[in-house]
C-alpha cells in the first residue's frame, strides 16, 4: 500500500521543481505576503483566483473581519479541501494576505500534493495581478 501511495504522489507531483517537492508532503500549506493595492481590490483579486481553482465554492466573504471561506469539491485526490484568505490592513494601501488550503476532513493524511496546488495557484494569480512582497 505504501509503494502505491509513493507512487500516486510522485505521479501528481512529477511537474513541481525539485526544490519546492519537499512542501507538497504537508497536507496543510500556509502562504503569506504584503499586497500593495487597497482592501477592496485585494478582496476581487483573492475572489477571482478562487475561480481558478475547479471544483472551488465561495462559502463566505466577511468583510467585517475581512475573511473569505472557499471550498473545494471532492476529487481523487482528497475528500475536498477548506480554503481561507485573511486580509489583514498594514495600512491604506498595504494589506497582509494569509492563505490557507487544508483538507476538509481531519482524518486526510495524504493529498499527493493537492493543497500545495491551490495555494500555488491562488498566490500565483494574485502575484501576478497585484504587486507583493514576500514576509
Amino acid at each position: 500500500m505504501a509503494t502505491f501511495v509513493s507512487w500516486l504522489h510522485k505521479r501528481y507531483t512529477k511537474d513541481i521543481p525539485e526544490e519546492k517537492k519537499e512542501l507538497t508532503y504537508e497536507v496543510e500549506q500556509y502562504r503569506e505576503f504584503h499586497v500593495h493595492a487597497d482592501f477592496e481590490k485585494t478582496l476581487s483579486t483573492c475572489l477571482s483566483a478562487l475561480k481558478l481553482i475547479k471544483k472551488s465554492k465561495l462559502k463566505n466573504v466577511d468583510r467585517i473581519n475581512r475573511v473569505v471561506t472557499a471550498s473545494v469539491g471532492i476529487s481523487f485526490r482528497s475528500f475536498g479541501e477548506k480554503l481561507n484568505f485573511c486580509i489583514k490592513e498594514v495600512s491604506p494601501e498595504l494589506m497582509k494576505l494569509s492563505i490557507e488550503s487544508k483538507p476538509w476532513f481531519w482524518g486526510t493524511s495524504a493529498d499527493y500534493g493537492k493543497n500545495y496546488e491551490n495555494i500555488e495557484v491562488v498566490s500565483s494569480h494574485i502575484r501576478a495581478e497585484l504587486p507583493t512582497e514576500d514576509l
